[in-house]
């Protein structure tokens, strides 16, 4: 079912929706190679290397704001559902940022050029049954559901998706620089391809509306008990492929949208001792500032997308094709979407940081995310404003790396990182994932690359 690959993708990729920032404390290194354009394209030029290549990277997270989580993912749901006091209604988010092919270069001491290919899956979940998100991540008999069902409200629960990959070209400039300090500024045009722009939520459910979580022929039915006058409706739509069905995947890498996008960004340096012409002297403060991610994309909504009116009666909903059993169930009435459009947001962004080295080797990076795409509007992709606090010791060929975040709503995560020559792997939550049964944040990332 490809609902439930592209779920299993999204969180076990890299074992196999970045919450916050992607490949946390590479993104703000000197050695950060392609990592550090992604939050700031300034930052190719004038740096400690001149020339770098990504072959493949890869970032993925999920988080949420009451479910405390670890590498046993199952345990952690099963845990937190068997909590009969708990409310189990939460937010979560499963990002993948995959990094392809890519690489930047210098022309003279003044320019620098890039090339980056990118794709990035967004799912949001808003104030979801818990024990409901892990049916689309597990198999259904590992949801230890009780013979008479799982109660839970339906009321507002709804699940957004969004997917695209970009191709994008960097011009890097060195503006002005003196023997202490430096100012650069840089500037991203990138085409994007949208695939996937999808929601599914229900709306106007009240206390007359019962609904059970069972299990038939190990398919997980969500079942739907309507009494009384109902103005409950559950809206489908899709933008793109409709992953409620069983697309082919090579359905999942066309375009179904395109626009342009952009990223604008400005690097202030500082250097004590000074260095008006060489590039391996490390700076001692750095300042930056962008704007990553401008840019929306339109979508023509696909045929089956529908409004759904629910009934007085009992439905049975499979979560293996929804769509399907909203269509076959004699007690629901549906409108179509058909004709209309979806415009979905990139996941526009502020970034601030400030980078001070300490003494040698080592430095502190401070990096601040502020989310300024409109959550409201259900279309939108968007990441979690947050705060990175980033000690590390890194020399050309060797780094290690404590990324402390806190992203709003899932409080404070403890990770670590190590990058050894080409080769990192890090993760932006483990420390907290082993040390606490708090954390609400699981993220993982690796990649290869080359700089010179």
């Amino acid at each position: 079912m490809i609902k439930k690959f592209l779920f299993s993708v999204a969180i076990f990729s890299t074992l196999a929706i970045n919450a916050q920032q992607s490949f946390s404390g590479l993104n703000t290194s000197q050695y950060g190679g392609m990592y550090k354009g992604t939050t700031n394209p300034a930052n190719f030029v004038d740096g400690m290397t001149r020339f770098a290549i990504n072959v493949a990277s890869v970032d993925a997270s999920f988080g949420n704001n009451k479910m405390g989580i670890n590498f046993d993912l199952k345990k952690s749901f099963n845990e937190f559902t068997s909590q009969v006091s708990s409310h189990n209604d939460i937010n979560a988010n499963i990002n993948l940022d995959v990094l392809g092919p890519s690489f930047y270069f210098h022309v003279g001491r003044k320019n620098a050029f890039a090339f980056t290919s990118r794709a990035r899956v967004f799912m949001n979940a808003r104030d979801i049954d818990a024990k409901v998100l892990e049916s689309f991540l597990v198999n259904s008999n590992e949801l230890n559901l009780s013979p008479a069902g799982y109660s839970f409200n339906l009321d507002r629960q709804s699940i957004s998706a969004n997917a695209f990959s970009e191709f994008a070209f960097t011009w890097s400039r060195l503006i002005a620089k003196t023997s202490n300090h430096s100012f650069k500024a840089g500037l991203t045009a990138k085409f994007v391809r949208g695939a996937i722009s999808t929601y599914a939520g229900f709306s106007e459910i009240n206390g007359n509306i019962k609904a059970k979580l069972i299990e038939n022929n190990n398919d997980v039915i969500v079942n739907i008990d309507v009494q009384g006058n109902q103005n409950a409706e559950f809206l489908l739509s899709n933008g793109g492929v409709n992953i409620t069905k069983n697309p082919n995947f090579s359905d999942i890498l066309k375009p179904q949208a395109s626009a342009l996008g952009f990223d604008l960004g400005f690097v202030y340096e500082h250097r004590k001792e000074g260095c008006p012409s060489c590039t391996t002297t490390p700076y001692d403060l750095k300042l930056g500032l962008s704007f990553t991610d401008i840019g929306r994309l339109k979508y023509s909504v696909s045929d089956d997308s529908q409004k759904y009116s629910l009934n007085v009666g009992n439905h049975n909903i499979n979560l293996s094709d929804i769509q399907k059993s909203m269509d076959e169930s004699l007690f629901v009435s549906k409108t179509s979407l058909k004709g209309s459009s979806i415009t979905s947001s990139l996941p526009t962004s502020l970034r601030l940081n400030a980078d001070v080295r300490v003494t040698g080797p080592i430095f502190v990076d401070v990096s601040a995310n502020f989310n300024i795409t409109n959550t409201s509007k259900v279309y939108n992709s968007y990441y979690a404003s947050g705060l990175v606090v980033t000690p590390r010791v890194e020399w050309k060929y060797v780094g290690f790396y404590l990324p402390v975040s806190t992203a709003v709503g899932m409080g404070t995560n403890v990770g670590t990182a190590v990058r050894l020559g080409p080769l990192f792997i890090g993760s932006r939550s483990i420390v907290s994932n082993l040390l606490s049964k708090n954390a609400k944040q699981l993220n993982v990332f690796g990649g290869l690359q080359f700089e010179i």
